[in-house]
């Protein structure tokens, strides 16, 4: 076929899959952009018959880019993509003018050799950029099921992936955070985490006391402890069924321990944690904002990061990897 796609992703694997996908159907004439101010410069140039932008890119937010490119161009035909499924954003786009919205994953792959680390001892680049999109896909879908519990838009950041030691060399804040740790079970190795602002805290206790027609009952501690657990594990049921769509693995986790600390601190003792079973371990840190419905938010409330160890990667990113090597 002749029509020109322009194919908007930061993630190069999730770009690698689109693009099979595309020339299956016939596409053969794709033209990919990685930032949104590069998508923008080969929107115009090029005039494209047909635009599929992901949400999620480091320099657009809100929409930003496809009601730019609407602005220039009022009949372009846009498809958004994103992991982020929550109807608000849906409908947004669909207001804004988009054509259509379509959610990843679009289909997954077989097993192929692989390498964690490079000749540098860093982590190879092909095996950040699968854990960058799990790591999307995952909170993105986290995202729905903690939008529709608490009736709640989230905009997802941009997911980092580095080693346990990095992660605790980042930029860890002072401030108290609560954080809920729960471990990977079965063939699983590793760990994840939910670290979250005690303001958020408050706002999903009452959200949840809400929802259940509770609005004059006070919880003691340990109520407030297993509603947060609670919230945790739907979060993480959400998170972990949606890599599991991409890897066709099963992952089982039990919960741990819930305290409050300064971020370091709890990132500390989740690395302490993961050293016990585990010579090494790789990170995959996103964190999200609180968007209400009159357009204030609430910044950076919480980071999910989850922690496989080594063997653990293997398992998650082998069923992917020939997708970045064809």
């Amino acid at each position: 076929m002749d029509e020109h796609i322009l194919l908007v992703d930061d993630a190069k694997f999730a770009r690698k899959v689109a693009i099979r996908a595309l020339h299956n159907g016939g596409f053969d004439n794709i033209t990919e952009a990685v930032t949104a101010k590069e998508a923008l410069k080969l929107f115009e140039k090029e005039k494209p018959d047909l635009v599929l932008l992901d949400i999620t890119l480091p320099d657009n937010s809100d929409l930003a880019l496809l009601k730019t490119m609407l602005e220039k161009q009022p009949d372009a035909k846009i498809i958004m993509i994103s992991a982020i499924g929550q109807e608000l954003i849906i409908m947004d786009a669909l207001k804004a003018g988009a054509k259509s919205f379509i959610t990843k994953p679009f289909e997954g792959g077989k097993a192929g050799n692989m390498k964690i680390y490079d000749e540098n001892g860093l982590i190879d680049s092909d095996v950040q950029e699968v854990l960058y999109e799990l790591g999307n896909v995952g909170l993105g879908m986290a995202s729905v099921a903690i939008g529709k519990l608490m009736g709640l838009r989230l905009n997802i950041g941009v997911p980092k992936v580095m080693t346990a030691e990095q992660l605790l060399e980042d930029d860890c804040d002072a401030e108290e955070r609560i954080g809920i740790l729960l471990d990977f079970e079965r063939d699983m190795g590793g760990s994840m985490i939910f670290l979250l602002k005690e303001e958020f805290v408050d706002e999903v206790i009452e959200k949840t006391i809400q929802s259940e027609h509770m609005e004059n009952e006070v919880l003691d501690e340990g109520e407030r402890e297993s509603v947060l657990q609670e919230f945790a594990n739907i979060t993480t049921a959400a998170y972990l069924k949606a890599i599991s769509g991409y890897t066709g693995l099963r992952i089982y986790v039990r919960p741990v321990w819930m305290k409050g600390a300064d971020k370091k601190r709890l990132i500390q003792d989740v690395f302490d944690r993961v050293k016990e079973n585990c010579s090494s371990a790789i990170c995959v840190d996103t964190g999200y904002t609180v968007v209400y419905e009159n357009g204030s938010t609430m910044e950076d409330v919480g980071h999910v990061i989850m922690l496989p160890d080594i063997k653990t990667v293997e398992k998650m990113i082998g069923p992917l990897m020939e997708e970045m090597q064809d």
